[in-house]
């Protein structure tokens, strides 16, 4: 999901708006893209498994807050 919106709004910087909030091998956390200096354009959740070898097993993402259109 990141990736998708890093294509579309290329040029923002990503930065993690929550925590990791973490429960056995599950993890989630939000992520903000914004211009240098300016309030974030999107918001995003990712939902991720975590392997027994400490690897991810799968993520899953969605756009919680974006602009009209983009979604």
């Amino acid at each position: 999901m990141i990736a998708v919106v890093h294509s579309r709004l290329p040029g923002l910087r990503f930065t993690r708006g929550t925590p990791v909030d973490a429960h056995g091998g599950n993890l989630r956390f939000t992520w903000e893209p914004a211009p240098a200096g300016a309030a974030a354009v999107v918001v995003g959740t990712d939902f991720a498994t975590v392997a027994a070898d400490g690897r991810l097993q799968s993520m899953t993402g969605f756009i919680d807050r974006a602009p009209e259109g983009m979604a």
